[in-house]
């Protein structure tokens, strides 16, 4: 007969594995967390250029904000930077996107005042534009009566 007490507890070896495994679980958690977070940057950048590109557009056609004859103009600084502006306005506003989200090309458009019909600023078409972060990116389509992201 065994004449031994159970003692009851984990061994070292018991509570190391329970460690790795949480260890293991904690890293691929975090980087799917962090992966899950720049896509959302990017959907939430396009987002707001939309926003802006339909505001400018709402400005030139109340024509409170800027003189008749004189467009409403958004731009960006340049390609690769992450800046952009309205201007034509009585107080001109610039804008940010988030640091990792950058404009691929120059892109202008400006909406004459009061129709708020688009065209070009010199060299520059009020085309389609393309906003990108870490290998990802997004579309910009501008229409004659509003603007998307694709």
């Amino acid at each position: 007969m065994d004449t031994r007490e159970k003692k009851f507890g984990m061994t070292l070896v018991e509570v190391m594995a329970v460690l790795a495994i949480t260890s293991i679980l904690a890293v691929v958690s975090w980087s799917v967390l962090v992966g899950a977070k720049k896509p959302v940057n990017l959907e939430n950048a396009c987002n707001q250029v939309v926003g802006s590109i339909n505001k400018a557009r709402t400005y030139a056609l109340s024509g409170k904000n800027s003189a008749v004859g004189s467009p409403v103009v958004i731009s960006s600084g340049a390609a690769n930077s992450n800046t952009y502006s309205i201007s034509g306005i009585a107080t001109p506003e610039n804008f940010s996107l988030p640091r990792d989200v950058t404009f691929q090309t120059v892109f202008a458009c400006s909406f004459a005042v009061p129709s708020g019909n688009k065209s070009g600023v010199g060299a520059v078409n009020c085309a389609d534009f393309t906003i990108a972060s870490n290998g990802a990116s997004r579309t910009v389509h501008i229409t004659d009566f509003y603007a998307k992201c694709d």
